[in-house]
């Protein structure tokens, strides 16, 4: 099954059927194929699983 890296408003990636059409505050993200490949991407950019809200406060 294709796959589809996303992320969210908040700076979240999640990975969803490719098929599938993106609910209100995704945005494709660039990454296609197996779940595999997707969740390797996502690693190599950093994982950080905090909104981006909570980042920025905590940079202050």
């Amino acid at each position: 099954m294709r796959r589809q890296r996303r992320r969210g408003r908040a700076g979240t990636y999640s990975i969803w059927r490719a098929a599938k059409e993106n609910a209100a505050g995704w945005r494709d993200e660039g990454t296609r194929g197996g779940k595999d490949a997707c969740l390797a991407h996502i690693q190599e950019v950093g994982i950080d699983l905090r909104p981006r809200s909570l980042r920025e406060r905590m940079s202050r």
